[in-house]
């Protein structure tokens, strides 16, 4: 503060923190332009020590005293006055002022400060700061009631978040924010809490008709005489445009002056205002309404809306504004807005709940709101689980039921409802007629044995301007054992039912069994995979859980623990080679660890990912040489999930006495299988045979061409021989792309098709095509797209069948970068049965 910023003038609205930036920057001897010496500084609230101050601060300046004055409060006369005196020849003194607002704001020898407000980053930290045991949530409300304001921040930490207190405590300060010290004027005082009640309104340009109808039905003015006196507040901080549209600002001050307007209004004139104003209006009107809840005028006029005259009725909650206006008003009245839900929805039918679709959203989040409160608990739960029940499977998707399902899971589960009140909810639906609302249960049941990952939106904790709202939560080892043993119960009777759900239940225990058995006592999970192994037999995915618990998770366990896990995997894993093969080969390599491995975590880590292929490989001697065996095996891998099966069959074929038998026998027990082809098993016999003997490798090949269910993976069963590539690799490289359509290619040959490309010079004017056979068959369409301009001529050769009908190829395409590549036949290759031998007995020229 040399020099031209000896004089500084700090404004902003009151509640923005300006004495204590101030006290910042002299705290630590920080000014604004650079950091000097500590001088003496004399702090002076004007509204205290009034006209004594210009008397001190002339002494100083006279005395040529090094001093710098904070005067608080201080008009723009005063600080003229005082600008003057440190101005005078021969003083030394630097002059900071305060005030909510001021005139100089480009005055020559003044440097004025305006303060902003401050971000919800900022004023949750100066929340938390004001009280460290506030809650995340409560802090992040506290930021949402201040709206930059500082102060208010403050005024919200000390009530621990609760907007009610809040609001109440505002009171301290609304003379001082609204007026300061301005003379009270009624008129503006009006106009300030007529447009308290409302979240905006437009003042000017196309919405200015909403102006005009507040200001005459509420305030009894005109349009230009309420836009003034609304706006004359802005300079202190407590209106905010934002285009076309004004609000009054910090929400507690806000509530405050619409809590005192609702006083001075009937819920029957509310009512009548409101059915009158434009949709806009109304809409804005019922968002501000959530913060004057504690007002009894705002009660009756939600009860007046919610009945049937009102918006408690089907055809209104069906539309987007009807559902939008009951959600907010579930913020004012969430007792009455629960019963009128419930009164409307409850006794409709599945198919008049699909039927709702235009304001379901909002109901949907209605519902979650209803649902966090446990007094509105249980008949939400049955309206969102019935809702839910209708977007199964009809391609639209309110999230009615990843909510029900949230509500099921161990933290955050987005309600105080108790586990017991939930599990009554969740049994209804689990012994529901109703499929659709079984299987909503049945997958908000597999949340309870859910044991991370959790989450959840924000939102539906706040209701009205109450505190938010705490998700239940459990407070023992004890309460959380009983929460997931709940539901592993329930799971597991499904799983053991043999019925419709078992599966799904069997799956959704897989899914989170390696999570239980750090979470839940072993006994509780061993016995549960036991009951379900007794009932189902081998069970793959439970020991790969199992190994992935021990791989992952035992370091850092109890060794008591982890020797248990130990011990019982070797009790789940069979003695019997064909059973040994199913489970190595279940999953995909990285799902089967060995047992005595653990994680590394470190860059330099080895992690081997063969160890259930090798285990596998290690069965197929054994396998190969016992008939009775070798046919289980085939039986339990021809159809189904193996996904690790490819180094197993390859060793298989390589170990049999007849590979081509073997191939054979495989595709046989494809007849009847109801479950996916094993393509991975085939293609791996095909190269375990083509290591062995290269012929018999196309005896396999024609085997798989001729096999129904294999016919359309022809591609596939040839790329798994290395010798058959060369049986189809012919260079075939142009430079423009061409395609013959049936119609267009009138003749073929019996023998042979030609594909001829063009030389270098001729290949943008002409291409020639040697296309010779009998009219009226051929293929449907065979393309070539290339990029090289290098003329090239080869032959492909489909003889030994008379009747062209049985070789037609759906497309025969090829895509040439610069490189030589092969061509593929894509589509339907096999469906030449009789041609294709013929085809694996030549050679490409």
């Amino acid at each position: 503060m040399d020099g031209k910023d000896r004089i500084v003038r700090v404004v902003g609205p009151s509640g923005f923190g300006k004495s204590r930036f101030v006290y910042e920057l002299l705290k630590d001897g920080l000014t604004v332009a650079d950091q000097s010496a500590m001088r003496s500084v004399i702090y002076a609230d004007l509204l205290v020590v009034g006209d004594e101050l210009l008397k001190v601060a002339l002494e100083i300046a006279d005395s040529g005293s090094t001093v710098t004055l904070v005067a608080d409060e201080c008009p723009d006369d005063v600080h003229r006055k005082l600008a003057e005196f440190a101005g005078r020849e021969g003083s030394q003194l630097r002059l900071i002022t305060v005030n909510v607002e001021t005139k100089f704001t480009q005055v020559r020898g003044t440097l004025t400060i305006r303060l902003e407000r401050v971000d919800d980053p900022t004023i949750e930290a100066i929340a938390k700061s004001a009280a460290p045991a506030l809650r995340q949530t409560d802090a992040h409300f506290v930021a949402e009631l201040a709206n930059g304001f500082p102060q208010m921040a403050v005024l919200g930490a000390q009530q621990n978040g609760d907007g009610r207190d809040t609001i109440r405590s505002a009171d301290q300060v609304l003379d001082r924010v609204i007026w300061g010290d301005r003379p009270h004027n009624d008129e503006a005082q009006k106009a300030l809490e007529v447009l308290s009640l409302f979240e905006w309104v437009g003042f000017k340009g196309q919405p200015a008709s909403e102006v005009a109808f507040v200001a005459g039905k509420l305030a009894g003015m005109t349009a230009e005489q309420f836009i003034d006196l609304a706006l004359s507040f802005k300079q202190r901080g407590v209106i905010e445009t934002r285009g076309s549209y004004f609000q009054v600002l910090p929400i507690p001050l806000a509530a405050r002056l619409g809590v005192s307007r609702l006083g001075r209004l009937s819920s029957d004139s509310l009512v009548r205002i409101y059915s009158e104003a434009p949709e806009e209006l109304k809409g804005s009107l019922l968002k501000r309404m959530r913060w004057l809840d504690t007002s009894p005028t705002a009660k009756a006029f939600a009860s007046a809306l919610l009945s049937p005259e009102g918006i408690g009725n089907l055809a209104a909650l069906n539309t987007e504004f009807g559902a939008k206006c009951f959600d907010r008003l579930v913020h004012v009245d969430p007792d009455r807005a629960a019963a009128t839900i419930d009164r409307v929805l409850f006794p409709l039918s599945q198919g008049e709940l699909q039927a709702i679709r235009d304001g379901r959203n909002y109901l949907v989040w209605a519902l979650q709101k209803l649902a966090f409160r446990k007094e509105s608990f249980d008949r939400s739960v049955v309206l969102l689980r019935r809702l839910a029940a209708t977007e199964v499977d009809n391609g639209h998707s309110t999230g009615a039921g990843e909510t029900f399902k949230q509500l099921y899971q161990l933290h955050l589960s987005g309600t105080e409802a108790e586990p017991a009140a939930r599990l009554q909810v969740l049994d209804e639906g689990l012994s529901s007629l109703d499929a659709a609302e079984r299987q909503v249960s049945i997958d908000a049941l597999e949340q309870m044995i859910a044991t991370s990952h959790f989450s959840r939106g924000g939102g539906a904790e706040e209701i009205g301007s109450a505190q938010p709202l705490q998700d239940w939560f459990p407070k023992t080892y004890s309460e959380i054992w009983d929460f997931h043993r709940a539901g592993m119960r329930r799971l597991t009777d499904f799983a053991v039912s043999g019925g419709l759900y078992a599966e799904q239940a069997k799956t959704a225990i897989a899914r989170h069994l390696r999570g239980l058995l750090s979470s839940v006592p072993f006994e509780n999970v061993s016995a549960m995979i036991d009951r379900i192994v007794a009932h189902s037999g081998l069970w793959p995915d439970a020991i790969e859980a199992v190994t992935a618990w021990l791989y992952f998770d035992a370091s850092g366990t109890k060794q008591e623990h982890v020797a248990k896990v130990r011990a019982y995997f070797d009790e789940l894993m069979p003695d019997d080679p064909v059973d040994k093969v199913i489970v190595y080969t279940h999953g995909w390599p990285a799902d089967f660890h060995a047992p005595d491995t653990r994680y590394d975590r470190g860059p330099d880590g080895n992690h081997d990912y063969e160890y259930s292929g090798r285990e596998a490989v290690k069965m197929a001697p054994v396998i190969a040489a016992d008939p009775d065996a070798l046919d289980r095996t085939l039986g339990a891998l021809c159809c189904g999930e193996a996904n690790n099966v490819f180094a197993f069959s390859r060793a298989l074929a390589v170990s049999a006495a007849h590979p081509v038998e073997l191939f054979e026998h495989a595709v046989a027990k494809l007849d009847g299988g109801l479950a996916p082809i094993n393509r991975q098993l085939f293609r791996g016999l095909i190269a375990g045979t083509d290591a062995r003997d290269p012929v018999a490798a196309r005896e396999c090949i024609r085997a798989a061409l001729r096999a129904p269910k294999l016919k359309d993976d022809a591609i596939s069963m040839i790329g798994s021989a290395n010798s058959s590539r060369a049986i189809w690799k012919w260079s075939l490289r142009c430079s423009r792309a061409a395609t013959w359509s049936r119609g267009a290619v009138r003749r073929f040959p019996t023998e042979a098709a030609w594909i001829i490309s063009p030389a270098p010079r001729s290949c943008h004017s002409s291409t020639r095509y040697a296309k010779r056979g009998l009219p009226g068959y051929g293929p449907r369409s065979i393309s070539c797209s290339c990029t090289c301009s290098a003329a090239s001529v080869r032959h492909l050769r489909l003889s030994g069948q008379s009747n062209p009908s049985s070789w037609r190829p759906t497309s025969i395409t090829r895509s040439i970068k610069g490189r030589w590549t092969d061509i593929i036949f894509m589509d339907r290759l096999s469906c030449w049965p009789s041609t294709a031998p013929s085809i694996l007995n030549s050679r490409a020229p």
